[in-house]
């Protein structure tokens, strides 16, 4: 049977919902099995579980292990809201796409997003505190049965609030990080491999003849707990490990100081200009390039990619502005956004799917 362009455990659910409401399916009567609607709709068993439990929370059928699906009522007593709150970065190079990509795909079937205020993210950054504050707009949107929530796994948010309510979500999707010690049953991930990122841009270098690799990472803010690493120490870990492999050496005092909140003038000044400084290095960001490293390097009279090749992370517009422009890694957002989508509304049988990062070469790296 055809269904149609929307998610098909919907579909399933709005036509089984129609014949229930106009009596051709009786109060008492059972469904048909699973199994059966999976072969009349041409859809799996999954896709029909999840169209049968969208009917059991508006109190329509009843469904039990071994006794299949019972038609309780003729009349609807609870559906979700349709909104999906975004507990998500909205603003920026990188989450601009994000946001604009998830907002589209959700109005696309009949969903609609609610946004996070940027302010509080921005506050949470600068003040762990204000986490709580993000709990509080959790606890307020669960009183309103939202279809779903997709949430960015970052240090500060509350993983304990969401293991406890992750049947009252519904639907419950991390987005890009997921620092939480241990997985939440019943929630579903689509992370980028930060891990691949540091891999592939140290297999890079090393291709193009640099042996002496490091890493320019962000000052870190300590984690609301001490089990949950920095994202970027993801992205170390991925370049120690490939120069293990390969025979390169990976110059871990740079980053050390970094993360520690050295600043960066004086790492520079003591770490380049010398005959063993690094050759070749990743940033975290671009514009961390643009803004903040090439001037310091440009003072010391030392230039990319004659002295240090250089490879950008996010393939934001600052790769573009700086001079020459910078390789970079690409997080693939809008695939990312999609496949959040994908899980939040069951297209997809998949729980968890990682997004592997993409090289896009410029100027910037020079084969030595």
């Amino acid at each position: 049977m055809e269904l149609g362009y929307a998610p098909k455990h919907v579909l399933i659910a709005n036509r089984i919902r129609e014949k229930i409401l106009k009596g051709r399916i009786k109060v008492g009567e059972r469904l048909k099995p699973d199994t059966e609607l999976a072969a009349e709709y041409g859809v799996n068993k999954r896709t029909v579980a999840n169209g049968m439990m969208i009917l059991v929370e508006e109190g329509l059928i009843a469904r039990a292990p071994g006794r299949g699906s019972e038609v309780l009522r003729r009349e609807q007593v609870r559906r979700t809201s349709g909104a999906v709150g975004m507990f998500l970065y909205n603003s920026g190079h990188l989450y601009d796409t994000i946001a604009a990509e998830a907002t589209m795909g959700l109005m696309r079937r009949g969903l609609y997003p609610v946004w996070v205020n940027q302010s509080l993210f921005s506050n949470v950054i600068s003040s762990p505190e204000y986490a709580s504050h993000i709990q509080r707009f959790m606890e307020q949107m669960l009183d309103d049965s939202p279809y779903g929530m997709i949430v960015d796994g970052d240090r500060f948010m509350p993983f304990d609030f969401l293991r406890r309510n992750v049947s009252r979500i519904r639907n419950l999707v991390f987005c890009d990080h997921f620092l939480y010690p241990k997985k939440i049953d019943g929630a579903k991930y689509v992370l980028i491999d930060r891990n691949a990122v540091g891999r592939k841009a140290a297999e890079y270098l090393y291709r193009r003849g640099h042996r002496h690799i490091t890493f320019f990472p962000n000052a870190e803010t300590p984690a609301a707990s001490s089990a949950m690493r920095h994202p970027q120490s993801f992205i170390i870990d991925g370049m120690k490990e490939f120069c293990l492999e390969a025979g390169c050496r990976f110059n871990e005092q740079i980053p050390e100081r970094l993360r520690h909140g050295e600043a960066a003038e004086k790492v520079l000044r003591d770490c380049f200009g010398k005959e063993d400084a690094p050759t070749g290095c990743l940033l975290l960001q671009d514009v961390k390039w643009v803004r903040e490293l090439e001037p310091v390097l440009s003072a010391m009279g030392l230039s990319c990619p004659r002295d240090l090749s250089v490879i950008g992370c996010n393939n934001t517009p600052w790769s573009e502005e700086a001079h020459p422009r910078l390789t970079s890694v690409a997080m693939r957002e809008k695939l990312m956004a999609r496949r959040a989508i994908e899980l939040l509304t069951g297209e997809t049988d998949a729980t968890e799917i990682a997004i592997t990062p993409e090289l896009v070469e410029r100027e910037s790296v020079m084969t030595r």
